[in-house]
């Protein structure tokens, strides 16, 4: 037996399976990366550290490495073009597909300051200055949650758009639906 899906969820289960590949060619952003240190939680947390730290990296011209738990399972070629397609840079890339192994401490390799009465660009641009000589910053997982705050929407409207699972988890998704008779017209 089959589910009850409508016309629409079964159209967009079939458009969603379609292969498109996705390839960011664009440079890094000048100004070098930027990555979230101490990553934890669930990947819906994750995901919202990456939203941040995107939206960050882009205010101070950097690309965002993206740690492995996330870019494991979304294609981030195409987050990255989707959420800032107009910029001449990579948004974000796999850290896995960079030169670098892993996003350091930032105590380590680029310690900084966070002045907690200045508004958020504010705070974006005082961190800035702190770690403008680093081709790699670090920022702690807990300075995104709490002082370097929310998006604008429309930043929200692009990242969400563009987060697409892998092509390879696309594709177990629309054989289950297929083997099931999910797909299925009425």
């Amino acid at each position: 037996a089959s589910l009850p899906f409508d016309d629409a969820t079964r159209n967009a289960t079939r458009n969603a399976t379609a292969s498109v590949f996705y390839n960011d060619t664009r440079p890094a952003a000048p100004n070098g990366y930027l990555c979230v240190y101490g990553a934890k939680g669930r990947l819906n947390n994750l995901i919202l550290q990456n939203l941040v730290g995107i939206h960050m990296a882009h205010h101070l011209n950097r690309t965002l490495l993206v740690d492995p738990e996330v870019s494991k399972y979304y294609d981030i070629d195409r987050l990255s073009l989707t959420t800032y397609a107009d910029s001449p840079h990579r948004a974000a890339i796999p850290i896995e597909k960079s030169d670098h192994a892993a996003c350091g401490d930032p105590k380590l390799i680029s310690p900084y300051s966070i002045n907690r009465g200045l508004s958020i660009p504010q705070r974006f641009d005082d961190y800035g200055s702190q770690i403008k000589d680093r081709e790699v910053a670090s920022v702690d997982n807990s300075d995104i949650w709490y002082w370097l705050g929310r998006p604008p929407e429309e930043v929200y409207g692009k990242f969400f758009r563009g987060l697409m699972p892998r092509q390879v988890y696309l594709d177990k998704v629309h054989a289950f639906s297929r083997e099931n008779n999910l797909l299925q017209d009425r």
